[in-house]
C-alpha cells in the first residue's frame, strides 16, 4: 500500500503519530508526568474514572488544532455540548480596567 492509499482511507490524519522525536517509552513517562501535575495542583487524579473509580489510562494526546477542530465539530454535530474555551484576556496588572 503506497502513502497516498493511507490518505485516501485516513484523510484528516487522524491515525498518524505525532513526529515529536520522542520513543514510546518517553512519551508514556510525559503522560504520566501529566497526570501528576494535574493531580498535584487541583488535587484530584485525572485517571481515576468519577463513575466506578477505576484507573484510567492515556492512550492519546491530540495537539494538531486542525484534528482538534474536525473531532470537535463531529462532537458538536452529534449534539454533544462545547466545554468551556480558553480564559477571555485580561488587562495587565499594572493598567487598572477601562
Amino acid at each position: 500500500m503506497s502513502q497516498g492509499d493511507d490518505e485516501e482511507q485516513d484523510p484528516q490524519g487522524l491515525g498518524k503519530e505525532e513526529d515529536d522525536g520522542l520513543s514510546s517509552a518517553e512519551r508514556r513517562i510525559m503522560r504520566q508526568r501529566w497526570a501528576q501535575l494535574i493531580k498535584r495542583m487541583y488535587e484530584v487524579d485525572p485517571l481515576i474514572c468519577e463513575k466506578c473509580g477505576s484507573r484510567m489510562r492515556i492512550i492519546s494526546v491530540i495537539l494538531d488544532p486542525a484534528i482538534i477542530k474536525h473531532i470537535l465539530s463531529h462532537l458538536q454535530a452529534k449534539g454533544v455540548a462545547p466545554g468551556r474555551g480558553p480564559p477571555e484576556a485580561t488587562s495587565s496588572p499594572s493598567q487598572p480596567p477601562s
